[in-house]
């Protein structure tokens, strides 16, 4: 009897759990069980057979030309194992990956009445979510009191407190005010320049031709405004500010100065940015300056080092982001149809793309799903000359793999284990650009590289963790035994990437490295999937590489620690699992004659939280 659920008891007692509520078995004796719909795998079986004999006898004409003896591969007893018997009636087949993951993610609730929603990609932010919620439901007002005290008047802190809406008032004199408290054009022109040199490499919703060329003379009122455009409203305004506030954090960063140096004049800008974009309201009427302020808003909060109350600050910058992508929902259509001039198409298309980069990678980061899909895009990428350049393979990949990975992941059913490997394979093998003709510096071209390369793994990490994390519970002794192990694979090989490469990013640019608080979720998720081999499976054969990678990970936050409070929290959480870690690996070794001892003990709290699997945390 059907239970109206998906998958229905029915189906689960049947083993058809994947093919539920729409799929068919194959009809005839043994239909009940899903086993008797196999044909197709006895015909896959059999070309991949005839494959094998093919590349058998090329090794063999090969391997002749150059000597008398077989080669090693060919011998009569591994040759044979090409020939696969047909299983008799009695045998007893194994039972394929049908097994559903109940990876919903985590639902946090306190007892103020704030909730907070981390999906199963976001399973390491889970860490962090429920302490931090529990301060800012206490502490809210002193919070939100502190940061605005940076405001330099009265009226700008009202209209900066209620920010991205509009309170009562007078927003010309308003704006007035705030055209006041622009700096010099020398300052101001330095801090664009230090703002396009250490951040549009990442994202670029701002060109420097609009900075230098537009902006800048028409709200310096050294040149009359092109036709079509108007800079002197207050989402420009706001635009810049913000651009100088991400000028003056970058700034101190570069000259090696302490960080909080920087903060005064950066939030004094960060303030006044927000106030400019609450005088004319952006549900009513919105524009392209006020998707790219949101935009630049969304990455001064993830770097200012307001990260520091941490969880918060997150979720800020992830909902900035999100509103961005809302307003940008003209652009998602491309501009040329209504024939406005190029350089306009241009700039609508290139403020769409990396909107969409940005929301899609913050929406991974959350578990949460993304404004825009495929189907509703027709925005054309922006002209660049020549071979692809990196600006293009982003756009590119957020579109081919990001968006698929997050849309995947948010999914009401979940995905099929065979359509997991599928994306896994797809964001694996997507070629990487060749930026050798694109005329930079070799460090920066390699530096392009990286960080591309890093983006796949990444990816890579976020497919594969819940299915990680299964591969333990199923087999913590060794996860390789399980039906899971191409993940449990993939996630061990990728987090050891994303590891060294953030420790080369730190080593090569530590001030810089330690602004970003998404590298830091990377290398925490990457250090929490050690910890689980080790904690969970001791007497396993990786388990002592794995203690290495996690010792690893650990010295990288120490290191960190004192300069990102991002990288500090982490490291908390991180000492606490080494200690359980290492406490693991050392009762194996003491204990190693009386059986899997502590390695047959799932700790399924943080293999839970790691892979995204559904909790419910309430303060109450």
């Amino acid at each position: 009897r059907c239970s109206k659920e998906i998958p229905c008891q029915s189906c689960i007692r049947r083993c058809c759990a994947g093919i539920c509520p729409l799929g068919t078995l194959a009809t005839g004796e043994g239909s009940r069980n899903v086993m008797a719909a196999t044909e197709h795998l006895h015909r896959r079986v059999a070309k991949m057979q005839a494959r094998i004999r093919k590349l058998e006898d090329a090794l063999a004409d090969v391997h002749q030309a150059h000597s008398e003896e077989p080669h090693p591969l060919l011998r009569d007893d591994l040759v044979g194992l090409n020939t696969v018997e047909e299983p008799s009636a009695d045998v007893v087949q194994p039972t394929p990956i049908e097994k559903t993951i109940d990876a919903l993610g985590t639902l946090n609730i306190t007892e103020h009445g704030f909730s907070q929603f981390l999906g199963s990609t976001g399973g390491s932010e889970v860490y962090f979510s429920h302490s931090t919620l529990k301060d800012s439901s206490a502490h809210i007002s002193s919070a939100v009191d502190s940061n605005v005290e940076a405001a330099p008047s009265e009226a700008i802190k009202l209209f900066s407190h209620t920010s991205p809406f509009s309170p009562q008032g007078c927003p010309r004199e308003v704006q007035t005010l705030i055209e006041s408290y622009l700096p010099s054009w020398d300052r101001a022109h330095n801090l664009c320049r230090q703002y396009l040199a250490d951040i549009s490499w990442l994202v670029k919703p701002v060109h420097p031709t609009q900075v230098f060329e537009d902006m800048l003379p028409a709200i310096y009122r050294r040149q009359e405004a092109i036709s079509g455009e108007e800079y002197t409203n207050p989402h420009n305004l706001s635009l810049l500010f913000v651009i100088l506030a991400l000028g003056c954090v970058v700034e101190a960063t570069a000259s090696s100065q302490d960080s909080n140096n920087s903060r005064p004049e950066a939030e004094h800008y960060h303030q006044i940015s927000k106030a400019a974009l609450s005088l004319q309201p952006i549900l009513e009427q919105p524009s392209i300056y006020a998707v790219q302020a949101l935009t630049l808003l969304g990455i001064y909060n993830s770097m200012s080092g307001e990260d520091i109350m941490s969880q918060s600050n997150m979720e800020l910058t992830w909902n900035l982001t999100t509103l961005a992508a809302h307003l940008a929902q003209t652009v998602n259509r491309d501009s040329a149809r209504w024939d406005l001039p190029q350089k306009m198409v241009r700039r609508r298309r290139a403020i769409f793309w990396d909107v969409y980069i940005a929301e899609n990678w913050n929406c991974l980061s959350n578990g949460r799903p993304p404004s825009f899909k495929p189907s509703y895009i027709d925005c054309k990428f922006p002209d660049f000359d020549g071979p692809m350049s990196y600006e293009t393979w982003q756009y590119l990949f957020a579109r081919d793999c990001v968006a698929e990975t997050a849309s995947q992941a948010c999914a009401s059913r979940i995905p099929t284990y065979e359509s997991i490997m599928e994306l896994g394979k797809k964001v694996r093998e997507y070629p990487l650009p060749d930026l050798s003709a694109s005329g930079l510096p070799e460090t920066v071209i390699q530096f392009q590289k990286g960080i591309c390369r890093h983006a796949r793994d990444i990816v890579l990490l976020y497919i594969h963790r819940s299915f990680f994390a299964q591969a333990i519970i199923d087999e913590p002794s060794n996860p390789l035994k399980s039906n899971y192990a191409p993940s449990f694979v993939a996630v061990f090989r990728v987090s050891s990437q994303i590891l060294h490469d953030i420790v080369e990013q730190f080593r090569a640019a530590p001030s810089m490295t330690s602004r970003w608080w998404m590298s830091w979720s990377f290398a925490f998720s990457a250090g929490i999937a050690f910890a689980m081999v080790v904690t969970n499976g001791p007497h396993s054969l990786l388990a002592n590489t794995a203690m290495k990678e996690l010792d690893q990970a650990r010295d990288l936050f120490t290191q960190a620690a004192p300069m990102s409070q991002r990288a500090s929290k982490c490291l908390s959480i991180l000492n606490r699992l080494h200690a359980k870690a290492r406490a693991a690996l050392a009762s194996s070794k003491d204990d190693s004659d009386s059986g899997p001892g502590l390695g047959s003990t799932v700790d399924d709290d943080d293999l839970s939280i790691f892979g995204g699997y559904t909790r419910l945390v309430s303060g109450k």
